[in-house]
């Protein structure tokens, strides 16, 4: 039988907030128009509803950057997805990052943090795996009955 107190121990489990890389899902609706040619030959211009389904990620740095600073950023999708890059700050407040999600529907974040104090080279390790909940996985947006080619 499980021990109660161990069920409920908050720092067992306890990660460090700036161990973690704060995340969040947002969704983006847009109208185009789109022109296609009909039977009888005429330009008809379509409406069509896009979603784009974006993950935005903090960049784990509460301090302003210095020169020395450098971020190794790795992005692994289950369906797909690949990034691999560095990125140097130089002076300024680190910018965030969006990703758009298309078929993923899992991610693995990996930041690696070099960073100088005093002449020394420190670096921290940032990683996450991050699900995507149904609301923001891909959909099939075709629009049943709809006979014209765009």
């Amino acid at each position: 039988m499980a021990d109660l107190g161990e069920a409920f121990d908050v720092y067992k489990s306890y990660k460090s907030i700036f161990l973690c890389i704060d995340y969040f899902f947002t969704q983006r609706n847009l109208t185009e128009d789109r022109e296609y040619i009909d039977k009888n030959m005429n330009r008809q211009v379509k409406k069509v509803k896009i979603t784009n389904n974006l993950l935005a990620l903090n960049i784990p740095n509460a301090n302003k950057t210095k020169a020395s600073d450098l971020f190794e950023i790795e992005i692994y999708g289950d369906e797909g997805h690949y990034y691999k890059g560095i990125m140097h700050s130089y002076d300024g407040i680190i910018p965030g990052i969006i990703i758009s999600i298309k078929g993923d529907k899992k991610f693995f974040i990996h930041i690696t943090h070099k960073y100088n104090i005093n002449n020394v080279d420190n670096s921290k390790n940032y990683i996450n795996f991050i699900e995507v909940p149904k609301r923001f996985q891909y959909i099939d947006e075709r629009v049943d009955n709809d006979d014209d080619p765009i």
